[in-house]
């Protein structure tokens, strides 16, 4: 039932660029929020296991869906100085969520009531559908005379006087808005020398955030308690309250800091973290180790390898390349999560059954290689436009084997 989502969510990240695309922002998100309304309606009414199995995969397509399509949303209407706070509140929703699903746990309720909060947050949503602007920038792709795109950056930025409004509509168009209408796809994105390092990087980091056992630690984590705690289930909550403080640490720092240093940090911590908890179901050091080690492996997560996969791919690309970039990016971030979801329970039993001891090794492995990763071949995106970082990356022809770009077939303009 568990794995039926990571299913359904594939296929909600493949539609969303195009429906991003094609009907805008605003729109897919209306849509991606019956989708909600449809699957989470079906989960509390579920007469039978066959229908949860099926709510549980339209929830998974839902959540495809919103997983391309906030970011980019977010991405869009944020300023420059601003891209990482607003990016990072893509993971800071998550991981509330987590907490509240946790704190569930201790509350003696029908399953269907539990169930039910789905619905009800999409119909809050579609509730508030009259305040959800359309992005300026997919409309100025669309029409760089448009008044909605003008009368939407009015409310958004609060502008008064019409030449600064115009200004504004000058720096989104010079740095990619009104560049073209039509789609753009993954293939074409991997043709083009200039896009293609983006794209590689971006999927990197995705694969990092699901690789680098974020998830094998929330799925199993009331087995990494027992002894330590009477309650096992109580670790879990108090994991996911350390979530939400250092997501909400990692909003204040988004701005305040590169992403290559927040992210080196991020794997870097991540990785001595494995070890102490090795150590510990090793008997190395102390068995109350273990929780000491979760909470500061979720806390490294959350400053880094969380928030930032989710917010980059709008800071390296514009336009319908965005759409494709951000769509490819979420489809093989869902596959890595269901693998992870299934593959570590057999990890766990080839290196040693019940949490064996060097179960979170292969783990560490990976934040070793994502780290090397960042700190030879990720380009700094902070403050910087896509033009600026394309043109950064472009410079470095920094993955192996990659020509240096001298132009850039998907908008047919030279690269500086």
């Amino acid at each position: 039932l568990n794995s039926t989502q990571a299913i359904g969510g594939p296929f909600g990240a493949l539609a969303g660029g195009r429906v991003a695309n094609a009907r805008g922002r605003r729109s897919a998100l209306l849509l991606d929020a019956l989708l909600f309304l449809a699957g989470g309606s079906l989960f509390a009414l579920a007469p039978s296991m066959a229908a949860l199995v099926l709510a549980r995969f339209v929830v998974g397509v839902a959540s495809g869906l919103a997983s391309v399509l906030v970011p980019v949303y977010l991405g869009e209407l944020a300023p420059p100085v601003l891209r990482g706070t607003f990016g990072t509140c893509t993971q800071f929703a998550m991981v509330i969520g987590i907490l509240a699903a946790d704190c569930g746990a201790f509350v003696d309720v029908s399953w269907r009531f539990a169930f039910g909060a789905t619905p009800a947050l999409a119909l809050l949503q579609l509730l508030c559908a009259p305040y959800l602007l359309e992005s300026p920038k997919w409309l100025l792709d669309r029409d760089a005379g448009s008044a909605a795109a003008r009368s939407a950056l009015r409310r958004l930025y609060g502008f008064r006087d019409a030449e600064a409004l115009e200004q504004e509509v000058i720096h989104i168009i010079g740095d990619g808005g009104g560049a073209a209408k039509r789609h753009v796809s993954v293939g074409a994105l991997l043709a083009d020398p200039s896009q293609r390092p983006l794209l590689l990087s971006c999927v990197a980091l995705h694969v990092a955030q699901q690789l680098c056992g974020i998830n094998a630690v929330f799925y199993y984590s009331t087995m990494f308690f027992e002894g330590v705690l009477a309650d096992p289930a109580l670790g879990s909550a108090l994991v996911a309250g350390v979530n939400v403080v250092a997501t909400y640490v990692a909003i204040v720092l988004m701005d305040r800091r590169g992403r290559r240093e927040l992210l080196m940090w991020s794997a870097g911590g991540m990785g001595a973290s494995t070890l102490v908890l090795t150590a510990a179901l090793l008997g190395l050091v102390p068995t109350a180790a273990s929780l000491a080690a979760v909470c500061a492996f979720v806390s490294f997560f959350e400053i880094g390898l969380g928030p930032i996969p989710w917010l980059i791919v709008a800071e390296m690309f514009d336009g319908p390349a965005l759409d494709a970039a951000q769509s490819a990016a979420c489809q093989v971030n869902w596959a890595c999560n269901f693998l992870v979801g299934l593959g570590f329970p057999a990890i766990n039993a080839a290196l040693g059954c019940a949490l064996g001891p060097a179960c979170f090794l292969p783990f560490g492995a990976v934040l070793a290689a994502a780290f090397a990763f960042v700190r030879a071949a990720l380009p700094e995106t902070r403050g910087l436009t896509v033009k600026d970082i394309q043109a950064k990356l472009a410079s470095k022809a920094v993955v192996v084997g990659l020509p240096r770009p001298g132009y850039a077939p998907v908008d047919g303009r030279g690269v500086v």
